[in-house]
């Protein structure tokens, strides 16, 4: 039940953020091309940020080493894929198939 409050808590502050960003921008505080640039602070810089912050805080060296187990499965997997796709699709007209 807490999680609830917390995803509903931080819901809530997000909608006032952007009230907050809609109302200057109606007002004028804010331009089009200020807008944008604001947009890309926060998809570039500070979601990032909040996504390394929030596992950061809360892992396990045990969470930690299961994490990296799966990264270097995945890396090998996606190795093995190319491979077999580069082996296996030669011909000009599969190329599509060998890119998916």
């Amino acid at each position: 039940m807490t999680i609830v409050r917390v995803i509903f808590g931080q819901t809530a502050i997000m909608f006032l953020i952007m009230l907050i960003g809609f109302l200057c921008f109606r007002v004028g505080l804010v331009d089009e091309s200020g807008s944008q640039q604001i947009s890309n602070i926060v998809i570039y810089i500070s979601n990032p940020a909040l996504l390394l912050n929030s596992f950061i805080g809360n892992l396990k060296a045990s969470q930690m080493l299961d994490g990296l187990w799966c990264l270097i499965i995945l890396i090998v997997m996606m190795l093995v894929t190319i491979a077999f796709a580069k082996l296996f699709f030669r011909k000009p007209e599969q190329m599509l198939i060998r890119f998916a």
